[in-house]
């Protein structure tokens, strides 16, 4: 059996040559190339016991926003959380919370042209 150089095999499988490196390594420790068991995830701070308070603090307020909904759960079970993950849990049981837009930025019209500049916060 021909062996390649490890440049040559970096080259034909577009991979770097420390890639080839390392697997050759992984190779002739262990005797074989698969990869390896992921270590898992976070894990969440909103549990399953947790999922009917937050639909009864949507259901309390529906137009609350995330980060009152964050307030709340954190009010009544001690638990502090992001606004994305109190998203993800909102999604998760199927609801939707109101969303609520910036006033509009104030409107001065020039009047020596008739351009209109906006002026305030979120432009």
């Amino acid at each position: 059996m021909a062996y390649l150089r490890r440049s040559v095999l970096a080259k034909r499988f577009k991979v770097s040559l420390s890639f080839v490196q390392r697997l050759i390594r992984l190779y002739e420790n262990t005797g074989q190339v698969s990869p390896k068991h992921h270590g898992g995830g976070a894990i969440a701070k909103i549990q399953v016991e947790d999922l009917p308070l937050v639909q009864q603090l949507v259901s309390e307020q529906p137009d609350a926003l995330l980060v009152e909904l964050c307030e709340r759960l954190a009010l009544r079970r001690g638990l502090q959380v992001s606004v994305p993950t109190m998203h993800r849990t909102v999604q998760k049981l199927g609801l939707t919370t109101k969303k609520k837009r910036f006033t509009p930025a104030n409107k001065i019209v020039h009047e020596s042209n008739g351009c209109v500049l906006n002026i305030g916060i979120g432009y």
